[in-house]
C-alpha cells in the first residue's frame, strides 16, 4: 500500500496511519434514572465495523504523530 501524500502538510512528519471509525457501546454501570448521572462500566467494541474515514474531498484521512489529519489517496489497497 502506498500513501500518495505521505508527509503532513502542516509539520512535514510522516503519516502513521489512517483515521478510523468504529462502533462501540458504552455500557452503563447501573440502570439509568431520570436526572441522575450515570457511570460507565465498559465499552463493547465491534471490531468488524472498523472503517477508514474519508475527508470532505472524498479521499481517506491519514494522520501524523502530532495529530494532524489530511486527505491522501491510498494506492494498492
Amino acid at each position: 500500500m502506498k500513501v500518495q501524500r505521505p508527509n503532513c502538510p502542516q509539520c512535514r512528519e510522516p503519516a502513521v496511519g489512517t483515521v478510523e471509525t468504529i462502533r462501540g457501546v458504552a455500557r452503563f454501570n447501573d440502570v439509568p434514572k431520570a436526572n441522575h448521572p450515570v457511570q460507565y462500566r465498559r465499552t463493547d467494541v465491534d471490531w468488524d465495523s472498523q472503517r477508514t474515514i474519508d475527508g470532505p474531498g472524498g479521499k481517506p484521512l491519514v494522520t501524523c504523530d502530532n495529530g494532524h489529519e489530511w486527505e491522501s489517496p491510498i494506492l494498492g489497497m
